[in-house]
């Protein structure tokens, strides 16, 4: 309230968040600490991906997504995504992943309304239970586990393809359930139950306590992919060094972390416990986390410069 369109459009210091006892998405506005609008999905089983202006509530119940228009505060039509698809989200670029069959499409906040599982040409099929995600150069990042093939695929607006790169991962070979992210173009790769981790290139570390493991959620360029562990956080040197490990008293479940800023943050549920790990050890923070409900789940949202634990 208050604000112009423009202003919102160009930086309105929120950030958006989930309340899933509201069935709500609100935009935190982060210098008051207040949320000063909301939306209200259809579904109770969703969640929230965001980049600056553009927000989308990803329904993981009726397989839609819906684009949020900000300035108004309203939800847009749901648009139908394959059954088991799964949405990644960069700054110009979504990635619709169907691991069912192995498809990837790329679509962006303009043309997401045209998208058509049958008419839009995927970029990419692999086997199923590939995996993508969209790096922060907006190109997507795929996996194959049966052939242990990464892609990177560089598209336009309109979910073209202008490049694609592809090398072959052997030890990727056969892989179960992955998580894959992008730190700045390096791609990184988890197999949890496995205790697997696949950094750039395919080189292959053991991961103890890695049952629960989180990979980070992409973002900028770094050196060190964070890995939290149901004991831990990890900072694992993309070139094989050895991580510096940062513990916590007791063990919980590990949202995944956020690398931003030269700070990487990371939280428990069941133990309630939040790290932040940075450069300068000033600004480091080892904390129980306030008014924490007795069952909650974690998830870092992350819009612009800031990063709320959710």
């Amino acid at each position: 309230p208050g604000f112009k369109t423009t202003e919102v459009e160009l930086n309105d210091g929120g950030v958006w968040v989930v309340s899933k006892s509201k069935n709500a998405v609100g935009r935190l506005n982060y210098p008051s600490r207040v949320l000063d609008g909301a939306v209200t999905p259809a579904s109770t089983a969703f969640d929230i991906l965001q980049d600056a202006g553009e927000v989308f509530v990803d329904d993981e119940s009726g397989s839609t997504l819906n684009q949020v228009s900000a300035a108004n505060m309203r939800l847009g039509g749901d648009k139908q995504l394959p059954g088991a698809a799964a949405v990644s989200f960069g700054s110009a670029v979504l990635a619709v992943t169907d691991a069912a069959s192995g498809k990837v499409w790329a679509v962006s906040p303009s043309t997401v309304n045209g998208f058509d599982e049958e008419a839009t040409e995927p970029v990419l099929v692999g086997a199923a239970g590939t995996v993508s995600a969209v790096g922060a150069d907006d190109r997507i990042y795929s996996v194959d586990p049966d052939s242990g093939v990464v892609t990177v695929t560089g598209v336009d607006a309109n979910g073209v393809v202008l490049s694609s790169e592809s090398e072959t991962w052997d030890a990727l070979k056969g892989a179960g359930d992955l998580q894959l992210t992008v730190v700045g173009d390096q791609p990184v790769v988890l197999d949890a139950a496995a205790g697997r981790l696949f950094l750039p290139g395919g080189r292959q570390l053991d991961l103890a306590d890695a049952r629960d493991a989180k990979l980070q959620a992409s973002g900028p360029a770094s050196d060190f992919v964070a890995v939290a562990t149901q004991k831990a956080l990890l900072k694992q040197p993309l070139d094989g060094g050895t991580a510096k490990t940062v513990g916590f008293d007791g063990e919980g479940v590990p949202a995944a972390p956020v690398q931003l800023a030269g700070c990487v943050h990371a939280a428990w549920s069941g133990a309630n416990k939040y790290v932040r790990d940075c450069v300068n050890d000033a600004d480091d923070k080892n904390v129980a986390v306030p008014k924490a409900s007795a069952s909650p789940s974690y998830v870092f949202r992350v819009n612009r410069d800031l990063v709320v634990l959710n």
